[in-house]
């Protein structure tokens, strides 16, 4: 546990000015299908996970399906089990196109220590209720968070304490497709309206605390939202 933990908690490889590798949903879809271990055992030596490229400086385009803080309430030992969603990873389901499913996804975790604030409103795409210790969606949030495409930038990782839980899989979770994964992540960028969203173009991304601010804020949107129907509905 204290290895995968030291291995989470790297913020060292963007500080080495290295150009990340290019990467695609169905990459670590495929390093999955090539990682022989034992499922939920995390190994004593990662020397055969770095071998597959762990720790590499990596960055892909995805589209975002599904964001909470993770273990509120519980706490995790990475994260000196903090229970509240300051302390706590945003746990970010990505697919390779806006519909795909859960099963079908990767994951990228943004790491409390360091995390900007605006990177933290990712995870309120679904929030805790401690009642009844289910997540609940903020779907005005999720549309929101759902409109563009994005590039995140981070450590390559194997998450070898969890199964994999594909489409068909049973008795797993979360879903997901690989236990490859971007954790921690060090770059979260917006596609710009209008480009091509290349990811190997930097001109085609914003980044999303610039992004962010540039919004009018949800409750003022939701104000005139309300406001605009309310006048439709007068017309008529």
């Amino acid at each position: 546990m204290r290895l995968q933990n030291a291995v989470k908690n790297n913020f060292c490889q963007a500080a080495l000015h290295q150009k990340p590798e290019t990467f695609t949903p169905q990459t670590l879809i495929d390093l999955q299908k090539n990682t022989h271990l034992r499922s939920g055992e995390e190994p004593r030596d990662r020397a055969a996970l770095q071998a597959l490229g762990e720790g590499k400086l990596i960055r892909l385009k995805a589209f975002l399906l599904e964001a909470h803080h993770a273990n509120v309430g519980s706490g995790e030992t990475v994260n000196c089990n903090g229970k509240t969603e300051d302390e706590n990873d945003v746990h970010i389901s990505l697919g390779a196109h806006p519909h795909a499913r859960e099963c079908e996804s990767i994951t990228a975790e943004i790491s409390p220590h360091y995390r900007p604030a605006a990177w933290n409103e990712i995870g309120h795409f679904e929030s805790f209720n401690a009642a009844t210790q289910r997540y609940i969606v903020n779907h005005a949030l999720a549309s929101r968070l759902q409109a563009h495409p994005y590039r995140i930038t981070g450590q390559l990782f194997f998450d070898a304490s969890h199964d994999p839980c594909g489409c068909g899989a049973t008795r797993c979770g979360p879903a997901r497709a690989s236990l490859w994964e971007i954790h921690p992540v060090y770059q979260v960028e917006v596609c710009k309206a209008g480009s091509r969203c290349d990811e190997n173009n930097d001109g085609d991304w914003l980044s999303f605390d610039v992004w962010w601010k540039s919004l009018i804020p949800l409750r003022l949107f939701l104000w005139h939202s309300h406001r605009h129907l309310s006048h439709e509905g007068r017309r008529y």
